[in-house]
């Protein structure tokens, strides 16, 4: 089982923004125990501490306000880590893992400041299928790929994205297209968005290639 913390905000360049903090059920509940004492505000500390005495695996920056938020933010980047690693220091194996995640939570509210979450995606799904595939970037980084479909398209589908809101949680899923606007989505990115892809994009755009062509080469129908 595990515990989820989601860094989130309202205010984002785009609307409401978020990014999970998903670790081991323990993990959660010792990190964030470690978490209330380096609080400047009572009123959080007192919320986070009866929300771990209850139980909940679960907790939402947005649950305080804008003010309270930064104040947990504050924390975490700034004396988080140390806490964790005195309490729980290296070599210890778990330890240090428990010391990596933390590392992790700290990158994610880095860009919670910076504006830039990782908290849009491309879901690969067709309907009534179970499984999908997932490629995660920014909102920016999903709206280029967007508007970079939609230049290489026909004119029809290309209206189709261009209304497509850049609202949450799924940015823009294959489940919502036929299956020839699906082939035609995928070849215009294997084709044209890849190639478009500025220096700083280049990476994350080939890994959503690559999620793209296995997601296809796996499902025949696409693929005629």
């Amino acid at each position: 089982m595990s515990g989820t913390f989601v860094v989130d905000r309202e205010d984002g360049p785009h609307g409401y923004e978020g990014e999970m903090w998903d670790v081991p059920r323990y993990v959660f509940f010792r990190v964030l125990d470690l978490l209330v004492d380096q609080l400047r505000d009572d009123e959080v500390s007192t919320a986070l501490r009866e929300l771990l005495d209850g139980g909940y695996a679960w907790l939402a920056l947005t649950y305080y306000t804008p003010e309270q938020g930064a104040e947990v933010v504050r924390a975490i980047r700034e004396d988080l880590p140390a806490a964790v690693r005195a309490a729980y220091p290296p070599p210890d194996p778990h330890h240090v893992a428990m010391g990596e995640m933390v590392d992790d939570l700290v990158a994610i509210t880095d860009r919670w400041l910076a504006g830039t979450l990782v908290s849009a995606t491309v879901r690969f799904e067709r309907p009534g299928e179970r499984g999908f595939e997932m490629w995660e970037a920014t909102v920016a980084e999903v709206g280029w790929v967007r508007d970079a479909l939609a230049r290489h398209v026909g004119e029809d589908l290309a209206a189709t994205l261009a209304a497509l809101p850049l609202r949450g949680p799924d940015w823009l899923s294959f489940k919502d297209f036929s299956e020839d606007e699906v082939r035609e989505l995928l070849r215009a990115l294997r084709e044209d968005v890849a190639g478009e892809a500025p220096a700083d994009r280049r990476e994350l755009i080939a890994e959503l290639v690559r999620v793209a062509t296995e997601w296809q080469a796996a499902r025949p129908g696409l693929t005629a």
